[in-house]
């Protein structure tokens, strides 16, 4: 089997999945507040992420986090709903 490098892995976060970041994420983020990743850039370990569409910040806000400064990813799929931390 030949390893696709454009295919997702399956721990790390993907477009579409809801982030809660670190409480000592360097944007000053609450970590309560639920974000989703937007765009992801697995070669530099970024993440592009935004609020959700409900979040009066939704179009106005948007920023790059690095796989260190998220705590929480939530991925909810056909049925089920998986949550766990990307970093130790």
């Amino acid at each position: 089997m030949v390893n696709d490098p454009s295919a997702p892995v399956p721990d790390r976060p993907q477009p579409y999945d809801t982030v809660f970041l670190r409480a000592d994420n360097p944007l000053g983020v609450d970590p309560r507040t639920p974000l989703v990743v937007a765009d992801d850039h697995p070669n530099q370990d970024l993440y592009e992420l935004h609020h959700q569409d409900h979040h009066p910040a939704y179009w106005d806000w948007a920023a790059i986090v690095e796989a260190a400064d998220i705590a929480t990813v939530v991925r909810i799929t056909d049925g089920a709903a998986r949550r766990w931390s990307p970093t130790p």
